[in-house]
Parts: structure tokens; sequence; C-alpha cells
């Protein structure tokens, strides 16, 4: 490249002070050639060598004649470390600058993640948190940090870290003294800059020895903290309140030659901002869940359950053990009963709106904390994408309108791990995110019980392959079981009083550890692709592709976040493939971390990334509308709660098709034109529409097929509040929630028999199967009193008649 110097301002520079480091300036220079695109249009890099007796400045003046970028100060003999970063600060041009050590132990792709963590800050100070020093120099380090902390009255981690970025109006607080260096964070804070800290690498010493030891820095590193001590106590401090006149003077031109200020770019070049990023995935959401609440009828024995219990509660003011008719439920912690309660209070009554609402309100917490997760973790545009195709995935909007309190586990779920990365991110407040890391894994085991732990073991794993096993100490497991203990207490307590059938034995033994010795079936291996395949689409279209693109990303940070989400999904695939007992919905909480692997993709996605594969994409793009449109139209025997969601008549189905063919040929056009936010735009919007449009047409189709509510109905008018009532081998609790009675259930015919012969009439709730087991196994006749079918299975109130023939 020419040698003529550099005219255009730089955007960017990087100070790097040099003595005696010849062995590493080759490896470092071929280190930062990899990153020196990432940090701006224009780049400089300073080196400033400090009196080297090596060959350190020969190779410096080779490395300024190869490449116009590098600048090379030289002292005339050896004045510290101290002098050599103030300045190379100074000679600086660019309005972002950058300091980092040059032997190798600083990672120069660090310098990117600092600087997206400028935004909204000063000044991004690096923390060392796994060290690779001897043992001295790290008890040293320690102990010098504390008594920093201690005179400073600060909460520094690491304040010697050179691997620092900072706006140039920063430089007017390092006062051009020695040793100033070590505290950089200090003198800026007190300056009133925003500072942030973050955590970066520390890479082994590989040429050459350190030039600072305990014996040449102790003192004078103390003395330096008592200057700085006095200054923190003698600075100036005022505020002005007013400053009027001067009218008359001319303002000062600019300079000509001075170009803009440059910012830091934000962590998603500026888009959106945070009421977008946030409230758009929200606001969505609530449009889509929230409508209907409270109008489908409750089938299912698991969300009668909860609402019984609920209704319990409130009747007999029992709010730690959940009880049913005097009997003691202890196959689920209370936490989601608590809510359908508490709510319900508001709503003067336990019904299908109170018990649904928790549930929809918590997904609405899902979506909001992906976005927050997908910001800190990649930006903010991110955020806003992952945040829309968590609302808009097929299968976390069917379980948004359920109640039950997997939404809940799953919410409190992607908000730990939200908490988890901001003690990654913040070393300086480590110790509170990770309690708050804890408060919300202490939550979700209260609504699920010890499912809620997963993100322990995610994390722990995801933690132990990062940093290896000392890095297991941030996650604090004292303080995190205190937290855990206290959070159980109200209601762990409550139930261990109850002897025999104990929470440990009913779920913890029975649930957990018998299902995993019953699993035998190899075809239980594909149990994932279910839920997190069909019921994501059409987004799980695009997982393979972002998971791969972001394992094999050149920037190690982007690599390492794919990491901590591959090993989410990958825990609960695993987990769930073990388990006899699978539902679809315990893998709830790994749609937020696939949200958060397609929303980077899309983010990413453009003319200078990944054409190719997009283009590409788009033929998948119109395979899906295709599939689905004649699914609909044709449609295939499905399971009875799915089956609800193809429309009923072509009249309905059509709508749903038109949106999906426009779709599919407006996103194959856009994805083959490497328009990716358009292309996104278009499957987002089309999921909306489909979705919204099922809310419209579903909860009709799905009473009539689930009519529950109206067979009740009958049996209210059938049956009086004297009468007994039983249920014979059939679910119960859907009854006892729309009768509001509890309805004892049997399972032996001898079990009848003290009751045959009562003076009030006697009912039994059965099915076929019971029918004609009570026929031919008990005394008497039985007549049927009313019959219907729900879900295609006949449900029936049979009337005991002794010793008269059927049906009279």
């Amino acid at each position: 490249m020419s040698e003529a110097p550099v005219r255009a301002r730089p955007s960017f520079s990087i100070v790097l002070p040099v003595h005696d480091e010849a062995d590493s300036l080759a490896v470092l220079w071929e280190e930062l050639l990899a990153v020196l695109p990432r940090l701006g249009a224009t780049v400089e890099v300073i080196f400033v060598d400090d009196g080297s007796t090596d060959a350190s400045a020969d190779i410096l003046r080779g490395l300024v004649k190869r490449d116009a970028r590098v600048r090379l100060l030289r002292f005339e003999r050896q004045t510290g470390l101290t002098a050599a970063f103030v300045a190379g600060l100074r000679a600086a041009r660019g309005e972002i600058l950058a300091t980092m050590d040059s032997d190798l132990q600083n990672d120069p792709a660090d310098l990117e993640v600092l600087l997206q963590h400028l935004d909204g800050a000063d000044a991004a100070v690096g923390a060392r948190l796994i060290r690779h020093d001897s043992w001295l120099k790290r008890i040293s380090s320690g102990v010098a940090n504390a008594i920093r902390n201690r005179v400073t009255h600060e909460d520094v981690v690491d304040s010697a870290c050179s691997l620092r970025v900072m706006r140039r109006a920063c430089l007017e607080a390092w006062p051009p003294y020695e040793g100033m260096h070590r505290f950089v964070p200090t003198l800026l804070r007190l300056a009133g800059h925003r500072v942030v800290v973050v955590p970066v690498h520390h890479r082994p010493r590989r040429f050459g020895r350190s030039k600072f030891t305990v014996r040449n820095r102790a003192f004078a590193a103390f003395l330096d903290l008592l200057a700085v001590a006095w200054m923190g106590r003698r600075r100036l401090r005022y505020h002005v309140v007013e400053d009027v006149g001067g009218v008359g003077v001319e303002p000062r031109e600019p300079a000509p030659d001075r170009e803009p200020v440059v910012t830091a770019p934000r962590a998603a070049s500026g888009w959106p901002g945070v009421a977008v990023s946030l409230l758009l995935p929200l606001l969505l959401a609530a449009a889509l869940f929230l409508p209907a609440i409270g109008q489908r009828s409750i089938y299912h024995p698991d969300e009668a359950r909860y609402a019984v219990l609920a209704k319990t509660m409130l009747e007999t003011g029992q709010w730690l053990v959940p009880q049913i008719a005097d009997e003691v439920h202890l196959e689920k912690p209370p936490l989601f009963v608590w809510a359908i309660a508490l709510v319900s209070l508001l709503t003067g009554s336990v019904n299908t709106f109170s018990a649904t609402l928790p549930a929809a309100l918590s997904a609405m917490a899902g979506v909001l904390g992906t976005a927050l997760l997908g910001r800190r973790l990649f930006g903010a545009r991110t955020g806003l994408m992952a945040g829309v195709v968590l609302a808009t995935t097929p299968g976390y909007f069917w379980h948004a309108r359920l109640a039950l309190a997997d939404m809940m586990v799953a919410a409190f779920i992607v908000w730990s791990a939200w908490a988890f990365w901001r003690a990654l991110d913040d070393p300086a407040r480590q110790r509170g995110w990770i309690a708050l890391f804890y408060v919300f894994l202490g939550l979700a085991v209260s609504a699920k019980g010890p499912a809620g732990l997963m993100p322990l073991v995610t994390c722990g794993a995801f933690v132990l392959a990062d940093q290896g096993v000392r890095g297991l100490r941030m996650l604090r497991p004292v303080m995190g079981v205190a937290i855990l203990v206290v959070m159980w207490a109200p209601w762990g307590f409550a139930f261990a009083a109850q002897g025999g059938g104990t929470f440990v034995q009913r779920v913890v033994i029975e649930d957990y550890a018998l299902h995993l010795a019953r699993w035998e079936r190899f075809s239980e291996v594909f149990f994932a692709l279910g839920p997190l395949g069909v019921a994501a689409l059409p987004w799980s279209l695009f997982v393979p592709i972002a998971a791969l693109s972001g394992l094999r990303s050149a920037d190690e940070p982007t690599r390492r976040k794919f990491r901590f989400l591959g090993a989410w999904v990958l825990a609960y695939v695993i987990v769930m493939t073990l388990m006899a007992h699978k539902r679809d919905r315990y893998l709830l909480p790994a749609y937020p971390a696939l949200a958060l692997m397609v929303g980077w993709l899309w983010s990413r996605w453009g003319p200078a990334t990944l054409t190719a594969a997009l283009r590409r994409h788009g033929g998948l793009v119109v395979a899906f509308a295709a599939v689905a449109a004649t699914v609909i139209l044709l449609p295939v025997r499905q399971r009875g709660e799915f089956a609800v969601w193809i429309p009923a008549t072509l009249g309905r189905a059509l709508p749903v098709v038109a949106v999906l063919l426009v779709a599919g040929a407006l996103g194959y056009l856009a994805c083959r034109a490497v328009r990716p936010r358009a292309a996104f735009t278009v499957l987002a919007t089309a999921m909306t529409l489909v979705l919204a449009y099922e809310t419209r047409i579903f909860v009709r189709q799905y009473n009539m097929t689930y009519d529950v509510r109206g067979f009740t109905e009958r049996l209210a008018q059938r049956v009086n509040a004297t009468d007994a009532l039983l249920a014979f081998r059939h679910g119960r609790l859907v009854y006892d929630f729309y009768l509001g009675r509890p309805i004892p259930q049997i399972r032996d015919t001898r079990e009848l028999q003290p009751l045959l012969d009562t003076p009030h009439p006697l009912y039994v709730l059965t099915d076929e199967r019971g029918w004609r087991t009570l026929t031919t196994g008990s005394a008497g006749t039985w007549s049927v009193v009313d019959r219907t079918e729900i879900a295609g299975r006949a449900v029936m109130l049979l009337r005991h008649a002794p010793g008269r023939p059927d049906g009279q």
C-alpha cells in the first residue's frame, strides 16, 4: 500500500504500547487484520514503542511501510505504560479510542464486543474473569482490586485490564501522571462519564516474560491509589442553573477539515429503538393471545384440575396445600393455582376466563423476555424479530390459550436466561444478576416442579464448556440454594407436612424417575420433531441454516452465544427423548431459543451475507405455503385437538388458503431478490393474519367438538343437588368445574355396592365401555338419561334403577 500518510480522519483508533515484543508482533498483526474491518470504515493502529531493546521497532517500521493504517511513535527511552497510553491516545485522531496490550494476552476480537457495549455509555472497559497468570499474580491482583474498591468506593472487577474502548471526550479525565492507567474506570466515573464493564478473554503469555511483578508495582500502586482517592474527595462539584447574555457574539465556525462526530454503532445499527423492539412484539402477542380468552370450553383434565384447585382454594381459604373435596393434590406446586385464584378474585369467580388469562399473560411475558434477551445477545433488530417469530409460532400460540402451567414455566425460564446473560455481561453486578437468575428459577419450580431447574443444567453446562471448572464459581451455588429454599419454603414445608404422599414421592420419584425408567420405544427419539418442527412452521424451516451460520461465524462472540442457545434447545430435546411421559407442551421452553436463532438469521441476511442461502430458502417458503394450503383444502386425519384448526367448510378455508398462497409467492420473490426484511415482513404478516383468523373460527369449532359445557348444562337440569353423582372410569374434573360440585370417581363395581340401596337417585358418568361393565357387573339396571359425543367419544349419564328393566 502507499506510504503516504492517511488523510481521511479515522473513525476508530487503537493504541498498543510495545516494549520488547518482537516475537509477538507478527501474530498480533494477523489477529488485528481479522478484526479491523468490523471496527469502522476507517481505522488507525498506533504502536507506541517504549524504548524497546530488541527488533520491535524494525518490525513496526515494516508494518508502517506495508499498511497506511499503521502509525509508530517511539520514545527515546523506556518511560512506562502510562506514558505510552497517554502519548498514543493524544496522537490518535479517531472519535472512538481503544487500548490494548501487545503481548497477545489480550484478544483483539474483544474490541468488537467492547464497541457494541459502547451504545449508551462513554466507555466500555474489559474485565478478565478467567486469568491465565501465575497464582501469585492472580492473588496480588485480587487483593489490589479489593483494596482499590474499598478506598475508592467502587465495584471495579479488574481495573488494570488494558482492553478498553472509549469516546474521545474521555481523554480529559486521564491525568498525565505515572500509574494512572490502573485507575481508568474510576477516573472516568469521577469525571461523570458512563462506564460499563464487559467480560473479555485473557490468554496465556506465549513469548517472553511479564514486565510487571508484585515487587515492582505493589508499593507504587498503593501510592497511586491514595492519590486517586484524594482526587475523588477533592473533585469540584457544581451545577450552573442560569447562563444568559452573550447574544452578540458570533458562534465559532467549526474547522473546515473536521468530520462529523463518529459514534459507536448501536447493537443493531441503530434500528429499531427500545420502544419498537420491545413493545411491538408485546403488542402483537397481546393481539393474538388475548382475544377469545374465556370463550373456549375447558376439556383437558389438567386444565380442569388447576381451575378446580383454584376454586377450592378460594372457598376454603387454604392457599398452601391444594385440595379438591378434602383430597390433597400434590402433583404440582401451587404458583399457577395462586395466579388463577388471584385473577378470580378480580373477576368474582373461577371461570374459563380467569383460568386461562394467567397462561396468556405468561405467554406475553415470554415474548417480551425473548425480545429483551435477543436485544442483549445480538442487538435490537434481532430482539424485535425474535419476539415476532415467537408470537407467530403456531405451537406457542396454541398453548398460550390453555389453562396450564407450562407457559408460565417457559416465561420464567426465558427470563432466567436473560438474567444469566446479564451476569456474564456485567461482572461488576454479577452477584445481583445471578441472584435474579435464581429468583426466576424459584418461580419456575414453584409453578411446575423440578422441570423449572432445567436452566441450571443448561447454564452450568455452558459455563463449564466455556470457562472450565473454575468458571462455575460465577453461579454461586451456596447463594442459589439459599434463594431457592427461601422461595420454596412457603409451600414446600406445607407439602412436606402431608406425610406419606409427599411432593418428592409423587413428582420427583414417580413422575420423573419412574418415567425415565420406562423409556422403551426407539421411535420416541423423533418425538421432538413434532412440537419443534411441525408446530413451529414456517420458522422452523430456517433453524438449520441459522444454527450452522451462527456456529460457523467468524465472530467468536456470536459462536459463543449460539453454543449457549444450542445447549438450551439440546437439553430439552435430550430430556424429552428420555422421558416416557411425553407432552408437546413440555418443549415450550425451547421455543424462545429457536426464535432467537431465527431472529438473528433474518437480521443478518442481506445482499452481503448468505445471499445464496436466502435465495434457496425462497423455495422452502413456497413449499410450505403449498403444503399448508393442500392440508387445509384436503384435510388429513390428525389428532383431535389439532384437527379443529382445519376450517370446517370450504368457505372458511379459502381465506386462509389465499393468504398462504399470496405469502408464499411474495416471500419467494423477496428471497430471490435478496430482500430479507421484505421476506420476513411477508411471513410475519401472513402468520399473524392466519392465527388471528383461526382465533375467530377456532373457538366455535372447538366448542362443537368438545361440547362438555353444553353437556354439563343438561346434567345440571337432570341431576338434583341431593342426588348421588359419580364418575366410573371416566375423567371427572371437567364436570367438577362446570357443575360446581365434587364428583367422586370409582374404578371398580364393588365400590358401587354401598350406594345402590340409597334412597336418593344414583347417577353415573361413564363411556360405552364403562356402561357395558356396569350392566354386567352390578345389581339392578341402568338407564341412559343423556348421551353425547365429545371429540368422537361417547359420554353417557346413567341412572340406576333397582330391579327394573333397562329403560323403564
